[in-house]
């Protein structure tokens, strides 16, 4: 089994990309407007399966914890940068129709991301 570890250089490329992939579609997924009907179903939806939409958040900023942790940063710098962009994302949501800010959304994703971490370093015991 490769040991997982950091990786320098052109073979650090890979992890890089896939890291601003995994960015790109957090943005894309969380700052695309939606139609105000939808943001009602939405809200709904978030009352009645509110342990459904802390998972998907959770599951949303897991690959980022991983691409982090390969990359750049151990546990604590996993979570400072999924905290960071998981709050500029809920600041940015005040403004984009159809999106709401939300402080139990900031708490899931950050958590994503530190699960993410967790299982990347982890995952040679298992």
């Amino acid at each position: 089994m490769p040991k997982l570890g950091r990786r320098a250089g052109a073979a650090g490329r890979p992890t890089t990309i896939a890291a601003v992939a995994v960015v790109a579609a957090i943005l894309l997924l969380t700052l695309w407007p939606l139609g105000a009907q939808s943001a009602l179903a939405d809200s709904l939806i978030s009352v009645r399966f509110g342990l459904a939409d802390c998972l998907r958040n959770v599951i949303l900023f897991l690959p980022l914890g991983l691409v982090l942790a390969r990359r750049w940063a151990g546990i604590g710098g996993v979570v400072l940068r999924g905290a960071l962009l998981s709050a500029a994302i809920e600041l940015l949501q005040i403004g984009i129709p159809g999106r709401y800010a939300n402080v139990s959304d900031f708490v899931s994703n950050t958590t994503g991301a530190l699960a993410g971490a967790i299982l990347y370093r982890t995952a040679e015991r298992w």
